[in-house]
Formats: C-alpha cells, sequence, structure tokens
C-alpha cells in the first residue's frame, strides 16, 4: 500500500512539473522558434510564435514578471485601480523589485508586492530580465484597446439595419416589381 502511495504522490509530482511550463523554458522555446523563423520565414512558425506569447502573456499575468522600480521619490501601491482613490497598501522605493502582473488601458500597472496585489500609475522600471515581456503586455493592451474600440464604434452590419424598411426596388424574372421588404441600404432585398 504504501508503495501505491508513493508511486502515485511521484506521478503527481513529475505530471505537475510538466504541466505548467517555466518562464525560462517558454523564452528559450521562443529564441529557437524565432531563429527558426529567421532561417525559414513560413506562416505555420509564426503562428507558433504568437501562441507561444500568447502563453508567455498567460504566464506573467498570472505569476509575474520582475522589475525593478526607478523612481526619485517614493510610490504609493493602491488596492484599486482608475481612478485611484483606494487604500494605500505599501510605498515602492528606487531599485525595489515588484512583480508585474498587468498594464490596463489607462496606465495603470497591476503589481504583486509584499504578496499583495496593488495598482501604481506611470511606472518607470528596469526589467531585471529580457525586455520582451514588457512588450507583450503593451502589444496585449493595444490589441484590447483595439478591440474595445470596434466593439464601441458603429459598425458596417448596424448602419445597414438602421436604415429604413422599404419596398425592394427590383424586378422579378416575370417583370413585375418585387414586393418583398428589405432593411439593405441599397434598397434591394436578398434575392436581388
Amino acid at each position: 500500500m504504501l508503495r501505491y502511495i508513493i508511486i502515485f504522490s511521484l506521478f503527481l509530482f513529475v505530471t505537475s512539473a510538466f504541466a505548467q511550463k517555466s518562464f525560462e523554458s517558454l523564452s528559450k522555446e521562443r529564441v529557437l522558434l524565432l531563429e527558426t523563423y529567421e532561417a525559414k520565414p513560413k506562416k505555420a512558425i509564426r503562428a507558433k510564435i504568437d501562441r507561444l506569447e500568447d502563453e508567455i502573456l498567460e504566464y506573467i499575468q498570472t505569476n509575474g514578471y520582475p522589475i525593478i522600480i526607478n523612481t526619485i521619490t517614493t510610490l504609493d501601491v493602491q488596492d484599486k485601480t482608475y481612478p485611484l482613490q483606494g487604500n494605500v497598501i505599501a510605498t515602492l522605493e528606487d531599485k525595489q523589485e515588484v512583480l508585474l502582473l498587468d498594464k490596463d488601458k489607462y496606465g495603470y500597472y497591476k503589481i504583486k508586492v509584499n504578496d499583495q496585489i496593488g495598482y501604481v500609475y506611470d511606472l518607470k522600471m528596469t526589467p531585471s530580465m529580457e525586455t520582451y515581456p514588457l512588450n507583450l503586455i503593451e502589444e496585449g493592451l493595444v490589441q484590447k484597446k483595439a478591440v474595445d474600440d470596434l466593439t464601441d464604434s458603429p459598425s458596417a452590419f448596424r448602419i445597414r439595419y438602421e436604415c429604413p424598411s422599404v419596398v425592394c426596388g427590383a424586378n422579378t424574372p416575370a417583370g413585375e416589381s418585387c414586393k418583398v421588404q428589405t432593411r439593405n441600404c441599397n434598397g434591394r432585398c436578398h434575392l436581388h
């Protein structure tokens, strides 16, 4: 019985170790894919790189990315984002290391400091590792903003359905005028 418990524990440990890749292994895999892409630019490799970068970004948002704060004065970390009117949960000093989790569209950084998650505006930082994860966060933010802009702006579909209902202006094959009502802006129904 003890043997089965030990084997099962070992199995759980091995599967959990391989279930979530570390940041370093994801970064190494990205470097290899980028080198392969530079040698032979193919869409499939680019798609793998994009999927891997999404995985890296998800890893950062879950586990954080170490950065070093550059500041002249102390920065207050608050428990709420825009507008910052929350409680101060920590104060950041120059050259202090924190974990960067995300950035919102207003410029507020979500960070983890002293095992607490808080928000800081317009953070000046020095990455303690490579800089591309910071670029991934910025690109993700730009993509989110583009999607938000698309959903907030009137689309072609909304414009099409805002046209008044009219009788189709086309003629049938028999030469009679079509009697179908349409909201299509060109005045023709789906048959014409």
